[in-house]
């Protein structure tokens, strides 16, 4: 057993480690399938062999081993206490993160991005990176604002609840005007969902590039970003709530983006 190492592992639940180091964790056995499928860089692989009792867990043990991953062993109650989730089915890898700043992207022609803001329930974000990746969208956009703490797509219950859907949906980072400043070189209109928008949700063109804009659960967008959109609409509600889940939202969007 190499402590230093697992202490890594361990510190990578705290967002500040993750940022800092630019790594993050993938537990469990179908998560570990999606990060070697997306070829992700796979610093570590800390393994417990007899709590790999599932095949696919014991077929990525064995992959990440011919790939000549370095690996370390351990019994099944130290594994536990390095995941965050109550069965890591004996596999826990240190994952490189894949970012990319808006202003080198190159996008395909009439590509569709998720753009987020604010959203602050891992859950949430994970399940739309799930969805995503289910339409083709070409990315998933993390805009920065001063006044508001970024989505970290990176945070463990996200990489859960997108059953590794985010290893295979490229990361942008951007900023409100480095966006805007993207939307115009490249033709992408942006289209914010806003509760109170003039617009219904149905009534707009989603041809060509397009991205959906996200802000947080509570609050929505802010203005900083919501300025620098192009088109706001809102999703009809019958009953008097302020706003959709975030997840939800985001598959009615980029479905209707997609069709």
């Amino acid at each position: 057993m190499k402590a230093p190492d697992l202490e890594l592992v361990r510190s990578l639940r705290d967002r500040s480690r993750r940022d800092e180091t630019g790594l993050f964790v993938v537990e469990g056995a179908r998560c570990a399938v999606a990060t070697v499928d997306a070829r992700a860089e796979v610093v570590l692989a800390v393994v417990a062999p007899r709590a790999l009792t599932s095949p696919m867990a014991q077929m990525m043990a064995r992959r990440l081993r011919q790939r000549g991953t370095p690996e370390i062993r351990v019994e099944p109650a130290v594994l536990a206490e390095l995941a965050s989730t109550r069965e890591p089915q004996g596999i826990v890898l240190c994952v490189r993160q894949r970012r990319t700043p808006i202003a080198d992207v190159r996008p395909p022609p009439r590509a569709l991005w998720l753009v987020v803001e604010g959203v602050r329930s891992p859950g949430n974000l994970g399940t739309a990176c799930r969805t995503a990746r289910a339409v083709g969208a070409s990315g998933l956009v993390v805009v920065a604002c001063a006044d508001t703490v970024s989505p970290d797509p990176f945070d463990p219950g996200c990489v859960r609840a997108s059953i590794g859907a985010i290893l295979d949906v490229p990361v942008i980072d951007a900023t409100p005007a480095s966006l805007r400043a993207f939307a115009d070189a490249t033709g992408t209109r942006l289209v914010a969902a806003v509760p109170r928008a003039r617009l219904d949700w149905r009534q707009v063109r989603y041809d060509g590039a397009v991205g959906i804009v996200l802000g947080s659960e509570r609050k929505g967008a802010s203005s900083e970003l919501l300025d620098r959109v192009h088109t706001h609409v809102r999703i009809p509600m019958v009953a008097p709530m302020d706003s959709l889940n975030v997840a939800v939202a985001s598959a009615v969007m980029l479905y209707e983006a997609f069709r």
